[in-house]
């Protein structure tokens, strides 16, 4: 899936027009791919992860709004994207040992850090921040299954791990946004986050049994320019 967000605005730049004078604004807007969710989330990240070693495609367009005097246009204001060819952009990455970018936008993760990616298009600049991840293979969670009462409460631990089944450290939600999620029909059958500690590692999370039923629950990350890395296990009330 997609999550787009405007990045920067330039200042307003006043000029005159046929009934009377407008001004407009420019910025850059971006969409990145993010791998590991089903949704957007509720605001832009103030910063994406990117595992070591993988590739995504970061998709910038200049837009230019124009704004009329009160009585030059009753719709409001008008939206027009540059026509600028994206291979005229002109992108940099503050720390290319962590995180390169070339001329179309695709960035690569190197090692383990932080970058700011940057593009200069059409008059207007924008920046996206990028965390660099140790590269993890899967997810997994222990317990994989658990029966509890109701009134009771059940943990879940969390944690990375790499292709010979390694534990991964340092992925958690406020590096990865690692979360546990439950289908929204179940929140009758148990309720997550009694207390979870998102910045643990591994990260856990505690649910609260409500009545009778069964919850299969999801781990996912937010990480660009990977195939949904997932896990599940499977909650009992009896």
């Amino acid at each position: 899936m997609r999550i787009g967000f405007v990045a920067l605005m330039t200042g307003v730049l006043a000029v005159g027009g046929c009934c009377g004078s407008f001004s407009f604004d420019r910025e850059i807007r971006f969409q990145v791919g993010i791998g590991s969710i089903e949704g957007p989330p509720s605001t832009p990240l103030e910063i994406y992860a990117i595992r070591v070693g993988d590739t995504a495609t970061i998709e910038a367009r200049p837009w230019e709004t124009y704004f009329g005097d009160s009585g030059c246009d009753p719709r409001g204001p008008l939206e027009l994207p540059s026509t600028q060819a994206p291979d005229r952009y002109a992108w940099s990455s503050s720390d290319p040992a962590v995180a390169e970018v070339d001329r179309v936008g695709t960035i690569r993760g190197v090692r383990a850090g932080e970058a700011t990616l940057a593009v200069v298009a059409a008059g207007a600049r924008g920046e996206i921040r990028v965390r660099v991840l140790p590269r993890f293979a899967r997810l997994r969670i222990t317990p994989s299954e658990a029966e509890v009462a109701p009134g009771d409460t059940v943990g879940f631990r969390v944690e990375a791990l790499d292709a010979d089944g390694t534990r991964v450290p340092g992925i958690n939600f406020r590096t990865a946004g690692l979360m546990l999620h439950q289908p929204s029909e179940s929140s009758g059958v148990a309720a997550n986050s009694v207390w979870s500690r998102l910045d643990d590692d591994p990260v856990r999370f505690v649910y609260l049994a409500l009545a009778p039923g069964e919850v299969t629950l999801t781990a996912r990350t937010r990480v660009i320019g990977a195939d949904a890395v997932t896990a599940q296990a499977v909650l009992r009330v009896r």
